[in-house]
């Protein structure tokens, strides 16, 4: 079967986070449990408290105490309104600047406001629509937040399928998308950039898929190509050992992942700017696809980066409520999808 090309080893989970986990599910009233932290911050409401006092530099801790009355406050001294919601964002950032998020970003049994929104985005406000599930249906997520922009997850990937990939060697070939210098690091995994010309490509990967049938191909997308080069990428993931990772901000409509068949086949990194090109510079990046390799990611994420910023993942649920309407300055809007080199590894 070809999809055993891209089938992963099981990732055995540490004693404490399977006694934290198993704690987490048991059937005990909020109110009964006892609480224990394993290098986690213990939250305290006092404590949050002082933090907003500081911040806001008052001695009167009345009004930090809840969100409402730190609204009615802001508006007795006559602030605009979008200043209010600014310093609001602040108020509820203070919290979570503590404590870690779970894996992934958000925990299955209990979905963000953030992913429940990008979950509404994919499903609702698409030209297609296409359904990824954050866990509370099966209890196997198919979305994740990484942290730390485009690039460094890409690095996850890769640590992920350098050490768990059944079948090794893979090729990984880049499309439209600059090899990063930390490819060397990874001794299973071989790697190509293709021609920027579709046609060439397309040649390139026939060859390669021709000549290593053995082996599993990941062939990475940085730029969303044209009707014939994608009608004839699904032909050939779905006859050979082919997995599409795009990194091209592709909505529904335009994703590989809308195909028939497809969909446990295509895994998809976005960034912030595809909501909003003002979002360009934020860090946090958006994955979905199969269960599988999110499980794989996001554990591979905390090992080596710990869990994503909540601050962070904070502030771009901020933003995609309260987007800036400035237009954005050329000289700091950094290009999503680098040049591509044109020669193989």
């Amino acid at each position: 079967m070809i999809h055993d090309y891209f089938k992963l080893k099981p990732i055995k989970a540490a004693k404490v986070s399977e006694i934290s986990e198993a704690t987490s599910a048991a059937p005990v009233k909020a109110d009964e449990r006892v609480n224990f932290h394993i290098g986690h911050p213990i939250q305290d409401e006092q404590l949050t408290a002082l933090f907003r006092q500081l911040v806001f530099q008052t001695d009167q801790p009345t009004f930090v105490q809840s969100e409402a009355d730190f609204r009615q406050y802001l508006q007795t001294l006559n602030l605009d309104s979008d200043l209010i919601e600014k310093m609001c964002f602040v108020y509820r950032a203070i919290p979570i600047c503590n404590p870690y998020m779970a894996r992934g970003g958000y925990s299955w049994r209990h979905p963000t406001p953030l992913i429940r929104q990008i979950i509404d985005w994919f499903e609702k406000n698409q030209l297609e629509t296409i359904q990824y599930d954050s866990g509370e249906k099966s209890g196997h997520k198919e979305l994740m937040l990484g942290s730390g922009g485009l690039v460094e997850n890409l690095r996850v990937l890769f640590f992920t399928l350098n050490r768990f990939l059944e079948k090794r060697p893979a090729n990984i070939l880049f499309f439209e998308f600059s090899a990063p210098p930390f490819v060397h690091d990874f001794q299973k995994l071989n790697f190509y950039s293709l021609p920027r010309d579709e046609d060439q490509a397309l040649t390139l990967i026939e060859q390669l898929l021709q000549a290593n049938p053995q082996l599993p191909h990941f062939l990475l997308l940085g730029a969303i190509p044209r009707e014939p080069f994608r009608r004839r990428l699904r032909h050939l993931a779905l006859e050979s050992a082919l997995f599409i990772v795009e990194l091209n901000n592709a909505p529904n409509h335009l994703s590989l992942a809308r195909e028939a068949l497809l969909e446990q086949r295509v895994l998809r990194f976005l960034t912030p700017a595809l909501f909003n090109p003002h979002f360009a510079q934020l860090s946090t990046t958006l994955i979905a696809g199969r269960a599988d390799y999110i499980q794989h990611l996001e554990t591979i994420h905390f090992q080596l980066k710990g869990t994503p910023s909540a601050p962070e993942a904070e502030l771009f649920y901020f933003l995609l409520n309260n987007p800036p309407t400035a237009t954005v300055v050329p000289e700091l809007q950094q290009d999503l999808i680098p040049t591509t080199e044109q020669t193989p590894f």
